[in-house]
């Protein structure tokens, strides 16, 4: 479970609402739509790494997964223009809105519960999330021609800590997840430092 917490960053419960604060609805647009589409490679490859690989059992834990039902109907509901009751759509809203300090929780716990033991290559790997996350962010921009915010959301987004779920993930699976908890919290805790100086080289 070493990987997803190299590759995948918190643009979710990090970026989205880092994004309204600094550029309003528009910047948020953006990282809702980045989000997504790195859910999707987290809960679908992210699972296969994690529960061993490109296997059967892992396929079987794939479509096992209440995540990616939860994706496929989502993404089914806004390409057929199907809208939701209003009862219905403020409720599963709400429940939403939980599921950021939940995970949080949820890290808190599992932090907890770890004795952490320090491992060397953890230096090395912040390096691969931070400067290989924004070196990706660059060849991106410059590959599809980004300009503007979509250039800047991009670039921060690349950049920013591990995702809190690539630390969630192994849990549920029953495999280890002390290394992806150490990245979570010392990549978060470097964020006072480097989610700025992403902002000052994107600019």
């Amino acid at each position: 479970s070493v990987l997803p917490a190299l590759v995948f960053m918190n643009s979710g419960f990090l970026g989205i609402p880092l994004m309204k604060l600094w550029g309003g609805g528009e910047a948020m647009n953006l990282i809702v739509i980045f989000d997504q589409i790195q859910s999707f490679f987290m809960f679908s490859i992210g699972i296969l790494i994690i529960t061993g690989g490109f296997s059967r059992k892992s396929f079987a834990s794939l479509f096992r997964s209440p995540i990616i039902w939860a994706m496929i109907l989502g993404f089914a509901f806004n390409l057929g223009g199907i809208t939701l009751p209003p009862p219905i759509a403020t409720s599963l809203f709400f429940i939403g809105e939980a599921a950021s300090p939940l995970a949080c929780v949820a890290l808190g716990v599992s932090i907890r519960q770890t004795r952490f033991t320090f491992h060397k290559s953890i230096f090395p790997s912040l390096l691969f999330r931070f400067v290989g996350g924004s070196l990706v962010g660059y060849l991106v921009v410059s590959l599809m021609g980004l300009t503007g915010l979509t250039r800047t959301v991009t670039l921060v987004a690349s950049a920013l800590p591990s995702a809190m779920f690539t630390s969630i993930l192994p849990l549920r699976y029953g495999e280890d997840n002390q290394y992806a908890s150490m990245m979570v919290v010392i990549s978060t805790l470097l964020g006072v430092v480097t989610i700025p100086l992403s902002f000052a080289l994107a600019a």
